[in-house]
């Protein structure tokens, strides 16, 4: 089956996932892709593919308002079976290109999204009706299959993708750390008394880690080795660190930078206590589940990324009312304090990975509906 993904940047979080799919023999996929995307700060790893990746130009407007894609048209419509186009309507050559191959009877799967805690209505609601003409869409999760019924697509063929991480790579690297190994690389960085809680993600407004800060002062008397680590750079790197001096906790902080290999990121996720995530959270959730961490983020599932479905309320974590830091401190509190709640989230949480949210299961979903599309 000849498959052609059309889609923005291959991204170094999806690497298992096309890994795995690129190595199915019943396959021959080529991606139409970008090496990067103006202004947006994700690692590309198109290099990895050299004999599946057709690098293409483009034009993108300041804060990705709309893109073009100059994709060889002739060459797409003429040689696959199979088309794969992510559905953003602000990628402009991809909605142009996915309804002319529809048109002309091709088999088109639309990799898209229900929601995004980014979209304003107009967009989303032009997204959703675009969505409509086509047969087959391939979605972030089982809950987005749901909201997309409830929308009325009563005919399609709806498959959620249930997005995910490499769940394999990460226990194949918590084998690799025994306690006494452990211990020995916390005593290394000066963490081995320390309560921590982890973040990971951009050091971006949305994602708001000034209410960390703010939490940190409330709980410093009461638990005085609580430690904050965050891994990411981002532009709000400055005002956190002014925050955090200003609030007297610069010394429960650390900006442990940019990491991106996972048996550099293990030994942090594994001396952590609690994932911290006051912003809206996508796979960060699922990095945090898979080394059994328990979620602390807000409950307004309708500014959260579509991976929230997995959570749980008091299950996997706990969420605080959006944006107030004295909340957020209570419930992280909580956590760090009962070590048997966390011990029975640990369990719950990397049995999500396990079985239900990770690059397997989506690369089965995949093949799944790409079969259906093929043979309908």
């Amino acid at each position: 089956m000849r498959i052609c993904i059309i889609k923005g940047m291959v991204v170094s979080y999806s690497q298992g996932f096309y890994d795995r799919l690129l190595a199915q023999n019943e396959l021959d996929v080529t991606i139409f892709c970008q090496s990067s995307i103006p202004g947006v700060n994700l690692k590309s790893i198109h290099t990895r593919y050299p004999e599946h990746i057709n690098l293409v130009r483009n034009i993108t407007l300041k804060h990705e308002k709309a893109s073009w894609q100059f994709l060889p048209w002739r060459k797409i419509f003429s040689e696959y079976d199979v088309y794969f186009v992510t559905g953003n309507p602000r990628n402009l050559s991809n909605v142009a290109i996915a309804t002319c191959l529809k048109f002309l009877g091709k088999k088109v799967v639309l990799w898209t999204m229900g929601h995004s805690h980014r979209a304003n209505p107009l967009t989303e609601n032009i997204r959703i009706w675009w969505s409509k003409y086509f047969n087959f869409l391939l979605l972030y999760t089982d809950a987005e299959v749901h909201y997309f019924r409830e929308k009325g697509f009563k005919d399609q063929f709806l498959i959620g993708q249930n997005n995910g991480l490499d769940q394999q790579k990460i226990d194949r690297e918590i084998e690799k750390w025994s306690e006494e190994k452990l211990d020995l690389w916390r005593k290394a960085h000066e963490i081995s008394e320390k309560k921590i809680i982890l973040s990971c993600s951009r050091l971006t407004e949305k994602n708001r880690y000034d209410v960390i800060i703010q939490a940190l002062a409330i709980l410093k008397p009461s638990i005085p080795d609580i430690y904050w680590v965050v891994i990411g750079d981002g532009p709000e790197l400055s005002a956190l660190k002014s925050l955090a001096y200003s609030l007297g906790v610069i010394d429960n902080v650390h900006f442990a930078g940019e990491i991106y290999e996972e048996e550099l990121l293990c030994p942090w996720f594994l001396s952590s206590s609690v994932f911290a995530h006051p912003g809206a959270i996508g796979l960060s959730l699922m990095h945090a589940f898979g080394y059994g961490l328990p979620l602390v983020t807000h409950g307004n599932a309708t500014l959260q990324g579509p991976e929230f479905a997995a959570f749980e309320e008091g299950v996997t974590g706990l969420s605080y009312r959006e944006g107030d830091f004295t909340d957020f401190a209570e419930k992280v509190a909580l956590l760090l304090l009962d070590d048997e709640k966390r011990k029975a989230m640990a369990e719950q949480n990397q049995q999500i990975t396990r079985t239900r949210y990770n690059v397997d299961i989506m690369v089965e979903r995949f093949i799944r509906i790409a079969g259906e599309a093929y043979q309908s």
